[in-house]
């Protein structure tokens, strides 16, 4: 932990493009096998369609071929967002697994880096799966068609059942649901306790001050894509850092962001900021009260 907050200080004697580690070889894979699906997700959010249309008709011109119809058309929808949810159930255990390991004793400079770097790519994705999901309502009003028409579409070979699609529409009916999940990963993973609380606020403050840090530096370079992942990174760990630290209490020292480092960043990245939606800036101004000092 001391090493990942001795890099947040001094990134300037941080190599982020560093090697991983040969005992970390097949966990870093692993994970990058998997997380290089999250841009098919999100690709696939984007471009969802919608069956608003097929399902106005159904409605207007009730027929066993126009229910038919906007029913298959829901299937589709239904199925993508079953596969989406899957994906952030297990991008959140790879989540709360490598805190876990960050926490762990015995990691070097390099290793912390390798798995940082693991934990910025989930922060991005959380971020842009919320940041789609609110802007396409299309999901829960297909979930909600769908559970209305479980009874008809049963008999035609439903895609999922019934306590499935309660759990679905639970999930996208959240403002923020990938958000959400994440923050309840990383409390399992301080599993109530003061002490694994506060080292796990303090992982994401430090997490926080790195990205900051590397926001700033790759803004100079004028590397605007990479700098925008740095700014997701740090907005993200920021805000789970927020939501954890409202259970934890005070968690010494430590374990507290400190907002100076952010704040440049964002300066820094002001063309930037219309990602970080209304709800993202006023996390941040809602904490400020917050913080000591």
């Amino acid at each position: 932990m001391g090493l990942v907050a001795s890099a947040a200080r001094s990134p300037g004697g941080v190599d982020w493009g560093a090697g991983v580690p040969d005992d970390l070889r097949d966990e870093i894979d692993e994970a990058e096998r998997f997380l290089k699906h999250s841009s098919r997700v999100l690709a696939e959010f984007s471009r969802l369609g919608s069956s608003a249309g097929l399902v106005r008709n159904a409605i207007a011109l009730p027929s066993d071929d126009s229910e038919q119809r906007a029913l298959d058309a829901v299937s589709q929808g239904v199925l993508k967002a079953v596969r989406w949810h899957a994906y952030v159930e297990q991008a959140g255990q790879l989540l709360a697994d490598t805190t876990r390991a960050l926490m762990a004793p015995g990691n070097t400079v390099a290793s912390q880096l390798a798995r940082g770097r693991v934990l910025a790519r989930l922060l991005n994705f959380m971020l842009r799966f919320d940041e789609f999901k609110r802007s396409c309502p299309q999901v829960q009003n297909e979930l909600a068609y769908y559970r209305r028409n479980y009874g008809p579409l049963s008999m035609h070979g439903a895609v999922i059942n019934a306590n499935q699609a309660r759990g679905m529409s639970s999930f996208y009916s959240e403002w923020q649901p990938c958000r959400k999940f994440f923050g309840q990963m990383l409390g399992s993973v301080a599993q109530g306790d003061r002490s694994s609380g506060a080292a796990v606020c303090t992982l994401l403050a430090a997490l926080t001050h790195a990205c900051a840090f590397r926001a700033v530096d790759l803004g100079r370079m004028s590397d605007e894509a990479q700098a925008l992942h740095a700014l997701r990174a740090m907005t993200g760990a920021f805000v789970l850092h927020s939501q954890l630290i409202q259970t934890v209490g005070n968690p010494g020292s430590g374990a507290w962001v400190r907002l100076g480092h952010c704040t440049q960043a964002l300066g820094c990245q002001a063309h930037h900021l219309t990602y970080v939606t209304a709800d993202w800036v006023g996390e941040w101004r809602s904490t400020l009260n917050a913080m000591p000092g």
